[in-house]
């Protein structure tokens, strides 16, 4: 198990140096500018900004070596469940570090209001342990991790916020409309496969790993299905108060989606 911790923990570090060097100011990355802000909400808004930063470096990461790691497998649950390869553990496991590393920082910040996500990172790293060690369900969650692709948009359209891009801006927009396209074609339709799958063969699962993939995939569909729905919702909303109440909430969604 010591390498599989080396690894864990060397993008837990990695994560951490990331976020440190966005607060220094060592990185070349221009900080957004938040205007009318006194110090404690400034402070906020900018670890709200580095969070995004890591949120989006994460979800590149995974998108891409979920990507390479998947033609290891068949689409059959079988095949999915029982083989192991070293490119999908690489990848469950660089995943881990970052979830580890970002359940750290809401405790900093904002650990009871972000409870829902909360749980569903220490489901994720729960499900990600029980995996390594039983051996079983690697191209499962390597299928969930290739719907990271969405999360790049969501994060980038968290972005374009803290820039100072308006809701009703062509670049949120479009941004907007491409979040919808991936999570109508692809994200929800692989998370609602996995679950089915799931459930067709959880008995030859250890009941711990059932309990523990029920709550995790019908946790992360849920949260998608939600996501989804406000996004119409805001889009065909022509209140102005209303689309700046979900201005703030579409920050807070994408930074853990």
């Amino acid at each position: 198990m010591f390498p599989q911790i080396f690894l864990t923990l060397i993008s837990f570090l990695s994560f951490l140096c990331v976020n440190k060097a966005l607060e220094l100011d060592i990185l070349p990355v221009s900080k957004p500018r938040f205007l009318g802000v006194d110090r404690h909400g400034l402070q906020y808004k900018y670890y709200k900004w580095r969070k995004s930063v890591c949120s989006l470096v994460n979800a590149t990461i995974a998108t891409i070596l979920s990507f390479i790691s998947l033609p290891s497998w068949t689409l059959t649950y079988s095949d999915l469940l029982t083989r192991y390869t070293t490119s999908g553990e690489i990848t469950l496991l660089v995943a881990t570090g970052y979830f580890i590393y970002d359940v750290l920082e809401l405790r900093r910040y904002s650990f009871w209001k972000e409870w829902p996500f909360v749980l569903h990172h220490i489901a994720f790293i729960a499900v990600a342990l029980k995996i390594i060690y039983a051996r079983q369900g690697l191209g499962v969650i390597t299928i969930g991790l290739t719907i990271e692709a969405g999360s790049i948009f969501l994060h980038v359209r968290s972005l374009l916020l803290n820039y100072g891009y308006s809701v009703t801006s062509k670049p949120f927009r479009a941004i907007t409309r491409i979040i919808l396209l991936i999570f109508v074609t692809y994200r929800i339709p692989v998370l609602a496969f996995l679950l089915q799958c799931h459930h067709y063969n959880h008995e030859s699962l250890p009941f711990m790993l059932v309990i523990l993939g029920y709550f995790a995939i019908s946790g992360i569909l849920f949260v998608n299905v939600y996501v989804v729905m406000s996004l119409l919702m805001s889009g065909t909303s022509k209140d102005g108060n209303r689309k700046q109440s979900y201005n703030n909430y579409s920050v807070r969604i994408s930074l853990h989606s």
